[in-house]
């Protein structure tokens, strides 16, 4: 939890309007990074996988762009 609220602590200094907007992000770094206690991340040990945190990105009928994205 002291990850979670120094990155909140120092994303609100920054924009106090528009933290929340953030929580979403600060709760996928946190269930992302592996924990002392168990050395898992919190959704290898819910899901028994970590999740990528980019989306997957379709084919397209361009070979040359298809090779770039991989």
């Amino acid at each position: 939890n002291q990850e979670l609220e120094t990155y909140l602590h120092c994303y609100c200094t920054e924009h106090p309007n528009s933290w929340s907007s953030k929580l979403l992000d600060a709760e996928f770094v946190h269930n992302s990074f592996a924990h002392t206690i168990h050395q898992q991340t919190l959704y290898s040990l819910l899901y028994g996988y970590d999740p990528s945190p980019y989306p997957k990105v379709r084919l397209t009928s361009a070979p040359s762009v298809d090779k770039h994205l991989e």
